[in-house]
């Protein structure tokens, strides 16, 4: 991928500075990385986040209700309480 972005890069900028392949390279690598991290550490509670998000945005659809969750922020500090974890003040 990074061979790719590379030559994409090369194509499209007509002046590249000296080291430029090296600084993306290693670049590329440490954001790969980090999603790799994400996944493998918070990858099944990113899953249970997602689908409950999922069952909110049909709900709130066909639910005018005021008891149901509405906004992300909601459903995430539902989330947390359902797998017994404290509400962080970001939510």
């Amino acid at each position: 991928v990074s061979e790719a972005f590379l030559e994409i890069l090369e194509q499209n900028v007509a002046e590249l500075p000296p080291g430029y392949a090296a600084a993306w390279r290693q670049l590329l690598a440490y954001v790969g990385s980090s999603f790799r991290f994400v996944n493998d550490n918070y990858g099944e509670r990113l899953s249970i986040i997602k689908g409950d998000w999922e069952v909110i945005q049909t709900a709130a659809e066909n639910d005018t209700d005021e008891t149901v969750v509405h906004s992300f922020g909601g459903m995430c500090a539902f989330s947390s309480a359902v797998m017994g974890q404290e509400t962080q003040g970001w939510m």
